[in-house]
């Protein structure tokens, strides 16, 4: 009877501090809202129509018991990129990529982004389907000693062969280079170099379940650190590695709740923050006190979220006025991104990345955008490829992965990896652009998933024989 009470009691806690924070969110917005209003009523209402999905569907996923790491960043992402960042920014009427206040533009982007938002949670809930993998013997994703004896000798072999080049690169962002052609310095940095993810991931996981496993984690974290260097490697590679990492440990601490206010911390004071290192080319180990110190008492929000790390709901708009110019491209930028790994060798008019053709067309010749180094966000690349019919299409396929991810997240094996990998880059692949992300997406999951279930299978067969 007693704990009856008790988790009744806890509910009911557990109930009002959801209520609270959303209260608390829908005020602060509310508040931000009115401080950033412009002149024209068709833009106020369309950001404000935004903020009420916003509002209406967190709510929804915070009340859940259904965990969903996948909802949670789709959410705080729409809410950060896709209207906190464009608000602040139009209310200045400069944007990052000096596109120019255009009202129908400013209107029509955020109607796109509304249809996007809620054609995905209609596709993953209201429709109710159900993804039905391929059927696969559940200890294909155990974890398997045998396959992480073999990732790990791979893994000291790769650090023998390319130790000049990743010692060099732990104490300076200028590191020894490698003269390698783009395609196989992506698959050296992204699947050959992925290698210790895996080897972290696993013995993470062990250690969670057993203490014996201590110093096998820590070794195998150190050699992640030399792979893998917090300090400067790009964000939107870094991001999913150590988040992955850090929720392999405390998954079971965390729900909706606090996943939406962790990823809320992540992507509008962490991000921003991380600029300090990742931005700085001469920076050694020796600053990094100094540098951390400085960026502290300098940290300024407001000003981060209107620049190009925030670029990704102008760079939608971007795309909208340069299909209404040049018409879309009838798959052809989502064909370039499918076969990303096709060497421009072989493929001498291989499609370039959507914000690159959008900047070098558009935007460097008829505005004043001074590089083509742009992302595109997700609903952008179903957009500039399809039309409107790109913007369902591409919601609906992340309504899919959501699916996976979700079901994947209870377990205890490499379906776990899967999931809070996948979700965590989810945050790269919404800001774009497609054809990177997609290509750091593959080749690490082909590192620490597929790799390993083959393996495994291997393993498994051999020891039934």
């Amino acid at each position: 009877m007693t704990s009856v009470i008790t988790k009744n009691n806890n509910l009911k806690i557990a109930y009002i501090l959801k209520t609270s924070v959303m209260l608390l969110i829908t005020i602060v917005s509310l508040f931000i809202y009115g401080y950033n209003l412009t002149i024209y009523t068709t833009v106020n209402l369309s950001f404000f129509i935004n903020l009420l999905f916003i509002i209406v569907f967190s709510a929804i996923h915070i009340f859940s018991r259904k965990i969903s790491l996948m909802d949670s960043v789709f959410l705080v992402f729409f809410y950060t990129f896709f209207w906190l960042a464009p608000l602040l920014q139009t209310e200045t009427g400069r944007y990052p990529n000096t596109m120019p206040f255009d009202e129908r533009l400013i209107v029509l982007t955020n109607l796109y982004l509304l249809i996007f938002g809620v054609s995905y949670f209609s596709f993953k809930n209201l429709l109710h389907f159900r993804i039905k993998i391929k059927k696969i013997n559940p200890n294909y994703y155990k974890l398997n000693d045998k396959t992480f004896n073999i990732i790990f000798i791979a893994s000291i072999l790769i650090l023998l062969v390319f130790s000049d080049y990743l010692i060099s690169n732990i104490f300076s962002n200028v590191g020894i280079g490698l003269n390698l052609e783009r395609s196989s310095g992506l698959i050296l940095n992204t699947f050959i170099f992925s290698f210790p993810l895996y080897i972290a991931y696993h013995s993470s996981l062990n250690f969670r379940n057993s203490k014996k496993y201590l110093f096998l984690f820590i070794l195998s974290l150190i050699i992640l650190i030399i792979f893998k260097n917090p300090f400067f490697v790009k964000r939107n590679a870094l991001g999913p590695i150590y988040l992955t990492l850090f929720f392999l440990f405390y998954k079971n601490r965390f729900n909706n709740l606090k996943i939406f206010l962790f990823l809320v911390l992540i992507l509008t004071i962490i991000f921003p923050f991380s600029q300090a290192f990742t931005h700085n080319r001469d920076l050694v180990a020796g600053d990094l006190l100094n540098t951390f110190i400085t960026r502290v008492q300098t940290l300024d929000v407001k000003y981060a979220l209107t620049s190009l790390d925030y670029d990704a709901w102008s760079n939608f708009m971007a795309s909208i006025k340069y299909s209404e110019i040049n018409d879309i491209t009838y798959g052809r930028q989502l064909l370039g991104s499918v076969l990303f790994w096709v060497p421009r060798s072989i493929w001498s008019n291989k499609p370039i990345g959507s914000g690159a053709l959008v900047a070098e067309n558009m935007l460097m010749t008829k505005y004043n955008m001074w590089f083509s180094n742009l992302s595109m966000p997700f609903p952008g690349e179903g957009y500039i490829n399809f039309g409107i019919i790109g913007i369902f299409m591409f919601s609906f396929i992340l309504s899919i992965i959501s699916k996976i991810t979700d079901e994947f997240f209870k377990y205890n094996d490499l379906r776990l990896i899967f999931s809070l990998y996948v979700s965590f880059h989810m945050i790269f692949m919404l800001r774009g652009d497609l054809m990177s992300s997609l290509a750091y997406l593959v080749g690490i999951l082909l590192a620490i998933f597929f790799v390993p279930v083959f393996l495994n299978k291997i393993f498994y067969k051999r020891g039934k024989r």
